[in-house]
């Protein structure tokens, strides 16, 4: 779609309106050139900029008018794209009505509370059966009513070219276009495994209502009603149960009498790892849908997002369950148009991964984000900034993760947020707190990792000291550490490169006795019963932080048939990650202690 630009000066200042050309009337069409809608938006922020002030009609405006049509020749860009209008033409073209049949429709529904493209949209509306002309020209119907939003989805600024879907400013390269002609149309490769985001193309974005006014409501506040499966809230642990409540209540407050504004907009669940906080969470997604809300459960993995899936279908009775996530490839980019893209949000509960909520716009009136530390969510700008943009401004969030962080607890305090522990696992037993090994025959090791004769002695006694039908997880810094010492102790080897890596998982959770070397790979999102943990060189810098460590500890001790497990962190010398990983374990297990939760039997 092309675009035209219209100008107006008067004692009130500059205003401009950026419409699709074909939809101009003809006496703009002939005497402007149609722009790539970058161009189109590049000419209205510089309108913007300009300020609110008189300009006047005389040599100022000229030069303005210069300047402009330099600019766009600079882009390669015609510099008659942009029509000069008296303040009376503008007027009458700016209030002209949409049009009643375009006010929102099908394409309403499925543009509300999303970020789409154009090209993503009309995919989707094609499996409604709505043509592409129709599609994109209600949307602009919608622009033009002030009930949606549009962007370039890669715009030109003062600061250079910036992508409007996920926020960068890196790698965004300017290419020559074959759908618009320019020769330095901005495409933006950081999001492109979303669909390609660039400069002629359009960025639509509605904002869905914070609640349903015609969905169902219950104003009770826990435990009364709803169809979350009484028997899973019967099976909460006393610790689970506490915050299960807790966070309900929290809801309740923020949501009451439509939306206190003055409430606490989200909080932090804390839990140790196989705590279960999973199910503590739905009890606040239940809240919100009885209310009439839309819920979003986001995580960084493509693993942890269907299990959630699949529990939350076992733990949900009446409420729909949407999964999104990408597959590879080409895969991921079809995602928008297929069937989990295709239905307008409703009244449900959405699992996605992080990189999904790239495409929805202040969508969910509850936000439930987990392993936020997790990659490849940790560190990413764009997809913090995705998660932000698809809650609703008046909504409530909820981030959870064993290994949060100070620097993050002490930001979730100064936002107002409140922090709920669940410091003891479901089955009440204390975690495993790790002991530590050093020795320098683990730097003599680590020097050559696969020849069997280097292996200190203490290792083999600890791997042979285990309980019969117990297994080993033996996790190794690198890739190329895990293949080697795999060799060297005579056992499996699993990482994100193995072709049967899956395989291989398998088979290990099938077996009674077996040792697995690995990576990071298998530090979250996975549960094995009777499993001891051995990590390796355990004082790498910047591979094993003190978060990696707790999750990588948290494997142990996990199923309720073997709560009990050794950890054992082996190096030539003592890190910090090391030192405060064991601490944050054992305080774990005191606040655990004091709260009455252990069973110590």
């Amino acid at each position: 779609m092309r675009y035209t630009v219209c100008v107006t000066a008067g004692s009130h200042g500059m205003k401009s309106l950026v419409m699709p050309f074909e939809a101009a009337p003809d006496a703009i069409r002939r005497v402007s050139s149609p722009l790539p809608l970058y161009g189109a938006r590049w000419v209205q922020r510089a309108v913007e900029r300009l300020g609110f002030g008189a300009i006047g009609r005389g040599l100022r405006l000229r030069r303005f008018a210069r300047a402009v049509g330099a600019g766009l020749e600079r882009m390669g860009l015609p510099g008659d794209g942009v029509v000069w209008l008296d303040p009376e033409a503008y007027r009458e073209l700016a209030n002209a009505p949409p049009g009643e049949d375009e006010r929102g429709g099908a394409i309403g529904s499925l543009l509300t509370g999303r970020c789409l493209l154009g090209s993503e949209l009309i995919r989707i509306a094609r499996s409604h059966g709505t043509g592409p002309q129709e599609a994109l020209g209600s949307a602009e119907a919608l622009v033009r009513a002030g009930a949606a939003l549009r962007f370039a989805a890669v715009e030109v600024d003062e600061l250079g070219a910036v992508c409007r879907r996920c926020g960068s400013r890196d790698g965004i390269y300017p290419e020559q276009c074959a759908h618009c002609g320019s020769p330095f149309c901005p495409r933006c490769s950081r999001c492109a495994a979303m669909g390609t985001a660039k400069g002629c193309e359009p960025l639509y974005a509605m904002e869905a209502p914070l609640l349903d006014p015609e969905a169902p409501q219950n104003e009770g506040c826990p435990g009364e009603g709803g169809r979350l499966d009484p028997r899973l809230v019967a099976s909460l642990s006393e610790a689970q149960r506490r915050a299960f409540e807790a966070l309900q209540a929290g809801v309740c407050v923020r949501f009451e009498a439509g939306g206190n504004p003055r409430a606490p907009g989200g909080c932090l669940v804390w839990a140790v790892t196989g705590a279960g906080k999973t199910e503590v969470a739905f009890g606040a997604a239940d809240q919100v849908l009885q209310r009439g809300g839309r819920v979003l459960f986001a995580t960084p993995r493509r693993e942890i997002a269907a299990e959630v899936a699949a529990r939350a279908e076992r733990a949900f009775r009446g409420w729909p369950v949407r999964l999104l996530m990408g597959r590879s490839g080409a895969g991921s980019r079809a995602q928008a148009a297929g069937s989990g893209w295709s239905r307008p949000l409703g009244q449900e509960l959405i699992v996605a991964t992080t990189h999904q909520a790239l495409r929805f716009f202040r969508a969910f009136a509850l936000v439930i984000l987990d392993e936020f530390d997790a990659f490849p969510y940790a560190g990413s700008d764009m997809l913090g900034m995705a998660v932000e943009r698809a809650a609703h401004p008046g909504g409530f969030g909820v981030i959870m993760s064993a290994t949060p962080g100070q620097a993050q607890v002490d930001r979730v305090r100064r936002r107002g947020w409140t922090v709920i522990y669940i410091p003891a696992r479901y089955h009440g037993r204390p975690l495993p707190v790790p002991q530590i090994w050093v020795h320098g025959a683990m730097r003599r090791w680590e020097e050559a990792p696969d020849d069997p004769g280097r292996v200190p002695e203490f290792i083999r006694n600890w791997l042979h000291g285990r309980r019969p039908g117990t297994r080993v997880l033996v996790f190794c810094p690198t890739v190329e550490r895990v293949e080697k010492v795999a060799r060297a102790l005579r056992a499996s080897a699993c990482h994100s490169r193995h072709p049967g890596r899956d395989r291989i998982v398998a088979e290990f959770a099938a077996s009674r006795e077996r040792v697995l070397v690995t990576t990071t790979l298998l530090e979250r999102g996975v549960t094995f019963a009777g499993v001891d943990v051995l990590v390796l060189f355990a004082d790498q810098d910047g591979v094993f932080d003190e978060a990696a460590l707790v999750q990588m500890a948290g494997r142990c001790g996990r199923s309720p048939d073997r709560p009990e497990g050794r950890v054992l962190f082996a190096a030539a010398t003592r890190s910090r990650a090391m030192r405060r990983a064991v601490e944050s374990i054992a305080a774990m297990n005191e606040r655990a202690r004091a709260a009455g939760l252990l069973r110590l039997v």
